[in-house]
């Protein structure tokens, strides 16, 4: 270890990234901030470690860890000396208080130290690990009110950054904790209203299918004037959202200006809050244009219950009578494999969702569920490059089935699943399992979906708001429906 190296010590102290794809801090802290890099990725159920047998310096939740890595992904972590810099770095972090000069200055000391020492290490230490001990044990010696625990911590968060699994990640007991409950949300208490502002004033921008404020008959352009007589006019967009959301089951007084800027008196609508999905947002676009509707459901991220949030809001809208549907998975990140596959066995009625290929090449196939309701509804996808892992799975799948028409660009290419990998200490691992390939064998990994339709923004779209994909895919759906109805060839 060159501690006056200054590229190593560089290498130490920051993340490095794979590909600009990923980076984590080793202050990040907040596990909301690593939500990208884990949905992205896909994710499965937690596997827990047995107890480790913990020394008196905790070095043996390494061992531990370093053994969960192999047995999940079957083969050992190649550790590099930038890896071991890194660690011993952080460990020092961990341990010393004060200004970053004297953090380095210690770091380099301990490094010096550490390549000048002979001290046996014990026999349970792992190959590789024997300098990450001695600098354990030189900074317990220095600093004895330094927290093993900390320092312990530390360290894994070194070692499992990258290494053969790109998407390798350590998550402290408090940032696994807040992931868990990260992927558990999938709801929030409230009247299922979006809520934006329009010169200076506080506009209801989209209300959601089916929600307390559509039952309302709250409209998008109307303007919330009052909550519960308190007047809305000063408030700041989520100052307003605050007040307006609340417990599922109470009431809400909401004085209504309609249209916003019209000189009509204001009215008062009471709405009972309730308990609304976040994780989708259904609509029907052109009911009143005198085109056929068409369905439009967005579904922002996959939880575990997002199949079932999914059924009820196709049901509400094919009880509407939409004659097509538009499945929306740009900006989906991904998340929950049993979301995925409850989306796409609405659509399809037999067959494959997606191949999955182990990392000790085991084959697995997975299949609908085959109690769909939508299977011959004409169907199309947005997606785009920021389209990932279960959505690239369902947009795969979709397409293999020819059940639908893809329009975007091409997604980001996450073809791989992962597992939380628990450890006895409530940290984890995440860690690569296996990848999946579209029912028709294709590689998503690296590749990502193509679309059948590449549509790309411009510049001047986004200006002036123009969603140019989303209206190729309604035109195309409408068109068709067109010559259907009307019987044109």
């Amino acid at each position: 270890m060159d501690a006056n190296d200054p590229e190593a010590v560089s290498g130490a102290i920051q993340t490095p990234t794979e590909n600009g794809k990923r980076g984590l801090s080793p202050g990040l802290g907040l596990a909301l901030l690593l939500a990208f890099l884990l949905l992205a990725v896909g994710a499965r159920a937690v596997f827990v470690s047995p107890p480790a047998e913990q020394d008196g310096n905790h070095f043996a939740i390494l061992s531990e860890a370093l053994r969960v890595y192999e047995e999940t992904s079957g083969a050992p972590l190649s550790l590099e000396q930038e890896d071991i810099t890194r660690a011993v770095y952080l460990m020092t972090l961990s341990a010393v208080e004060g200004p970053d000069s004297v953090v380095l200055q210690t770091f380099r000391r301990v490094a010096a130290e550490v390549e000048e020492s002979d001290e046996r290490v014990p026999a349970a230490v792992p190959a590789g690990l024997e300098d990450v001990w001695r600098a354990a044990e030189i900074l317990r010696r220095d600093y004895p009110d330094a927290s093993p625990a900390d320092m312990t911590q530390a360290a894994r968060r070194g070692l499992f950054v990258r290494g053969q699994d790109p998407a390798l990640t350590f998550l402290d007991p408090g940032e696994y904790e807040d992931v868990q409950e990260f992927f558990s949300q999938s709801t929030y208490e409230g009247i299922g209203a979006r809520v934006g502002t329009i010169d200076g004033v506080n506009v209801i921008t989209d209300v959601f299918l089916g929600s307390p404020a559509e039952l309302a008959g709250l409209r998008p352009g109307d303007s919330i004037v009052a909550v519960d007589g308190v007047p809305t006019q000063e408030l700041a967009v989520d100052e307003l959202v605050e007040i307006v959301k609340g417990a599922s089951g109470t009431e809400v007084a909401l004085e209504i200006r309609r249209p916003w800027d019209g000189p009509d008196p204001a009215f008062t609508v009471t709405i009972v809050r309730e308990t609304v999905p976040t994780s989708l947002e259904a609509r029907i676009l052109g009911e009143d244009t005198g085109r056929p509707p068409v369905g439009y459901i967005m579904i922002e991220r996959f939880y575990a219950g997002t199949g079932e949030d999914f059924r009820a809001a196709l049901t509400t809208l094919l009880d509407r009578d939409i004659r097509a549907l538009i499945l929306d998975l740009r900006f989906n990140p991904g998340g929950s494999l049993s979301g995925a596959m409850d989306v796409v066995s609405e659509f399809v009625p037999e067959g494959l969702v997606m191949r999955e290929i182990t990392h000790d090449g085991n084959r697995i196939e997975w299949s609908v569920t085959e109690d769909g309701q939508a299977f011959d509804i004409p169907l199309a996808v947005l997606v785009n490059g920021y389209s990932a892992s279960a959505s690239e799975v369902v947009a795969g799948a979709l397409q293999d089935h020819g059940r639908a028409a893809v329009y975007g660009s091409p997604t980001y290419g996450k073809g791989s699943v992962q597992a939380f990998q628990e450890l006895s200490d409530g940290s984890a691992l995440y860690v690569t399992v296996s990848r999946w390939y579209t029912p028709a064998g294709r590689q998503i990994q690296d590749t990502g979906i193509h679309p059948d339709y590449l549509v790309i923004l411009r510049l001047d779209d986004y200006l002036e708001g123009r969603d140019t994909i989303l209206a190729t895919a309604y035109a195309d759906l409408t068109d068709a429906l067109g010559a259907t109805l009307f019987g044109a060839a």
